[in-house]
């Protein structure tokens, strides 16, 4: 029960991202136009699996996936410090481009908090299922082969 409360409030806070994802995505279509990163793309893909994943180890109470989930939070974070370097970089050398740049960083910064979202999902589906707190690092907890809960666990 409270893993589902827990679950369903970080669903809500994801459909509150997504709507701040989609102002900054209308908000750079009425500037002038900026090349997006070379990261922007790959972090999508990224975060987008985490959230399919998530999503489907809670449906299938499917403890490897949600463990995938937690595994490519670090890619996430990656992506994002290294699309804010990017973009401040830009800034300094022009100046022309702060208003697009400061978009596409809270956008990058709207997508790894998505990400975390869908981290803590599996986190909780990982105590939901197998009765384990990986959160703070303690993945290194979860063997696979340790389940004796259903066969997709």
């Amino acid at each position: 029960m409270v893993a589902t409360l827990k679950i369903t409030n970080d669903l809500e806070r994801m459909g509150d991202l997504a709507v701040n994802l989609g102002e900054r995505i209308i908000s750079l279509t009425e500037m002038r136009p900026v090349v997006a990163p070379p990261e922007l793309e790959p972090m999508v893909v990224a975060v987008r699996a985490m959230i399919k994943k998530s999503l489907g180890a809670l449906i299938l109470k499917n403890v490897v996936w949600a463990r995938e989930v937690l595994e490519s939070d670090d890619l996430v974070d990656r992506y994002r410090d290294d699309i804010f370097e990017r973009l401040l970089d830009g800034m300094r050398h022009r100046p022309g481009d702060i208003a697009p740049n400061l978009q596409l960083v809270l956008a990058s910064r709207y997508l790894e908090r998505l990400a975390d979202h869908a981290t803590n999902i599996a986190e909780d589906i990982i105590f939901w299922v197998r009765g384990l707190d990986v959160r703070h690092g303690r993945v290194a907890n979860l063997n696979p082969q340790a389940s004796p809960f259903t066969e997709n666990s």
